[in-house]
């Protein structure tokens, strides 16, 4: 073999040295903020995780002794039983084209290095949507269909969440319960994407709109292998629906105290984008909850902008390497980011208080998978080739969702 053969072991070596971790941990910053924002966490070790809460302090106090000595009891506790979901996206590299590589080594790492890239961004693209779900794993729901020309169209904030080919399924629920709806083929694949039509067409060879049926009834859509498996995002934390808070989320009966288990929820939607957004900090003022960012996607942040007009304080924000636009409000005596991540609804803002949330997982989030810590290659078991895995092993937690609120935006 020659020297200058480019061997499963040098490339090996060539992953580690362009892929760092410091590499791998800034992927999907640039263009999701609020994944980038969100912090991140390792060690989430053994079979679940416990997350502690003081829900409510000690109940009495009095001004007479003996009235508070018989009232005497201490604070009410809780904890969120947190268990890891997973997710992987997988990379196939023909052995022959890597050992063959004489003297074109760095044109062949080139080319695999940006499927990596592409890998990466694209399961931080999926995470980044999946921060604002009730863990039931839909990616879009279908506003309309045209069954001649196979495509349904999604919302705006939804529309980037598709690429070609994937892989799709769909069903009547949004996968919080229920079960996708059974095909000929399994799955439908996406052949084309129009963003500025917002439309997704389907190859027609595999389940089409007809054959599902697609329809606004039958209208949540998901990757294969999501339904009801994804990560518990802001919706699950801080849910928008409060009728099923007696239902236990985690282990915890979030009935017993709505605004502190499960955070606040606040119907802006009669009042104009900025005063909604002020008196829903205002109601969060009334249970001492603080805040940091309120997000919007970059519609309602826009509108928000020319709302104010020249009230709207413009400023960078700086997270890790890059930075944001942000608007600076005042309220309830304190400043407030607002700042914009396109996977939000127009229907919705998150005022969000950073230091109650983590993304935490087993070891770093994306990161190569294999068999060993020193393994980014696997071998292909049934092909002459490898295997490249890219994954990450946890789930969205939050330590304390009433300083945290869900608010419905005016339309």
């Amino acid at each position: 073999m020659s020297a200058e053969t480019l061997t499963v072991t040098r490339f090996q070596s060539a992953l580690k040295t362009l892929f760092p971790k410091k590499r791998l941990q800034t992927y999907g910053m640039e263009d999701q903020p609020l994944w980038a924002w969100m912090p991140k966490g390792e060690g989430f070790t053994g079979r679940n995780a416990e997350v502690p809460l003081r829900y409510s302090p000690v109940a009495s106090n009095s001004h007479q002794f003996d009235k508070a000595q018989a009232a005497k009891g201490s604070s009410e506790y809780t904890a969120f039983t947190v268990t890891r979901v997973k997710d992987y996206l997988l990379i196939s590299i023909d052995n022959e084209a890597l050992e063959a590589s004489k003297g074109k080594e760095g044109g062949y790492i080139a080319a695999s290095e940006s499927e990596i890239d592409a890998g990466f961004t694209k399961i931080v693209q999926q995470a980044s949507a999946d921060l604002q779900g009730n863990g039931g794993g839909a990616i879009a729901t279908v506003l309309a269909v045209d069954a001649g020309s196979n495509y349904f169209t999604v919302s705006e904030n939804e529309i980037g969440r598709f690429e070609l080919n994937m892989r799709l399924v769909f069903s009547s629920t949004d996968g919080t319960s229920g079960s996708v709806i059974p095909t000929a083929f399994g799955y439908a694949k996406v052949s084309r994407v129009d963003h500025d039509n917002l439309r997704v067409y389907l190859d027609t060879s595999l389940d089409t709109v007809t054959s599902v049926p697609i329809s606004t009834t039958n209208k949540y859509v998901f990757p294969v292998g999501n339904f009801g498996v994804s990560m518990t995002g802001l919706e699950a934390w801080i849910p928008s629906v409060r009728t099923g808070l007696a239902t236990p989320f985690k282990g915890v009966t979030r009935s017993l105290y709505p605004s502190r288990l499960a955070g606040i929820y606040f119907d802006g939607s009669t009042y104009s984008l900025a005063e909604s957004l002020e008196r829903a900090m205002a109601r969060a003022k009334r249970e001492r909850a603080l805040p940091d960012v309120i997000w919007l996607n970059h519609n309602r942040f826009a509108d928000l902008s020319l709302e104010l007009g020249a009230k709207a304080e413009r400023e960078p924000a700086k997270i890790g390497e890059f930075a944001y636009d942000r608007i600076k409000m005042y309220t309830g005596g304190r400043q407030v980011s607002v700042m914009a991540d396109h996977n939000i609804p127009d229907n919705r803002a998150w005022a969000l208080k950073r230091d109650t949330w983590k993304f935490w997982t087993l070891g770093g989030a994306p990161r190569f998978l294999g068999k060993t810590a020193e393994s980014g290659m696997i071998l292909e078991p049934g092909s002459d080739g490898w295997e490249i895995r890219i994954g990450w092993y946890g789930d969205l937690v939050c330590d304390s969702p009433g300083e945290n609120v869900n608010i419905l935006l005016p339309t």
